[in-house]
């Protein structure tokens, strides 16, 4: 099996094939071959995805997907896939 990581617009990173993934420079146990992590930064299972993006309305400014493909024995930090708030998130601002 291939092992990628793919970046979703407004969602998820999924994760297939065998990746260590690394939460604090720290191995996570993952009992499927491929996951979905969380980058919006609200799901309540992270470093894996519960959907919350969906509810909080996360927007990434990505268009499309990106795919990349990890050589043999190459990790995942979640913290490399996690996104920052966008700052023109009209979500984000102070109310008057």
């Amino acid at each position: 099996m291939r092992r990628t990581v793919t970046t979703y617009p407004d969602g998820p990173a999924l994760v297939r094939g065998d990746v260590e993934i690394r939460v604090g420079g720290e191995p996570v146990e993952r009992v499927r071959g491929t996951v979905a992590l969380c980058r919006c930064g609200g799901s309540t299972i992270a470093p894996f995805c519960d959907g919350t993006h969906k509810v909080t309305r996360f927007t990434t400014g990505e268009a499309a997907p990106s795919c990349r493909e990890l050589a043999e024995g190459e990790g995942v930090d979640h913290e490399d896939l996690a996104c920052p708030p966008r700052l023109d998130d009209p979500r984000l601002r102070e109310s008057a």
